[in-house]
């Protein structure tokens, strides 16, 4: 009877079997100091020649969201125009609506002179 540690002849494709001289391949450790940069950070070539006539550009930011912003910008003024046009609106309307209280008025069929009194209430 074979158990599992018994050495079985090597099959094609098995992962835990050695190589074919019998010997293992070794396992890859993790580093156990700290990481070190294996190169250099910067660039060690020669800087790009750059034309005296034309003036460096500033890097660009990212455009993300561009036609977003630039739509609800857009609404967001639209909203606030439209707010402001209704308040108008509707403060004209109110104040047209109240009598005319000081004065003069010339009404057709009036001939004699008419004053109108109001008391405290506006009555």
């Amino acid at each position: 009877m074979q158990s599992d540690h018994d050495e079985s002849p090597e099959q094609p494709g098995d992962p835990d079997a050695g190589t074919a001289d019998g010997a293992t391949t070794p396992e890859p450790t993790e580093p156990t100091g700290p990481l070190e940069p294996t190169g250099p950070l910067e660039p060690t070539g020669p800087p790009e020649p750059t034309d005296p006539a034309t003036p460096a550009r500033p890097p660009t930011r990212p455009r993300r969201f561009r036609k977003l912003k630039i739509t609800a910008g857009i609404l967001a003024t639209l909203l606030v125009l439209l707010i402001g046009g209704g308040v108008w609106w509707l403060n004209t309307s109110i104040h047209a609506s109240y009598p005319q209280t000081s004065g003069t008025l010339q009404v057709p069929g009036l001939e004699a002179k008419v004053e109108v009194d109001r008391d405290a209430h506006g009555v």
